[in-house]
């Protein structure tokens, strides 16, 4: 990165991103994630491993970011910037993300439009894809 972008320990904007993550308050928006990624990381790191606790903290950061732009961001609306939050909180207390238990609902669905508007060899071929991404994920975990 730059040197001329990177002052102190926090990132100072210069043209860069959108005015939505440059401050919020007296304090910028990435200054506030890492005090949340710190201040969760350090409640963590005794009861969970070092890399549960580093995904811990990511997710809330990533919280945060959106909690503190809900309003803010051009294009997005508050109700989709909490339910992002929301869905980060969620996977930083559980490790899932929400809705993953209705998964196999929404890929039936899809499955099912698939089937109605692809030819026979590109239907097939996209179960092959999903296949493949859900045996992925479990190598994930």
């Amino acid at each position: 990165m730059n040197a001329d972008v990177m002052k102190g320990d926090s990132m100072k904007h210069k043209g860069q991103g959108g005015e939505h993550y440059k401050k919020h308050g007296e304090r910028e928006v990435c200054e506030l994630m890492e005090k949340e990624a710190v201040d969760i990381y350090f409640k963590n790191y005794l009861t969970h491993s070092h890399s549960e606790a580093v995904k811990m903290a990511l997710w809330g950061a990533c919280a945060v970011k959106h909690e503190l732009r809900a309003g803010t961001k051009e294009g997005n609306s508050i109700e989709q910037e909490n339910a992002k939050a929301e869905n980060y909180r969620h996977r930083q207390k559980t490790g899932e993300w929400i809705g993953v238990g209705g998964e196999e609902k929404i890929m039936s669905e899809f499955r099912s439009m698939c089937q109605e508007s692809l030819d026979p060899e590109t239907y097939e071929k996209s179960l092959e894809v999903e296949q493949a991404l859900r045996e992925a994920r479990q190598n994930l975990k």
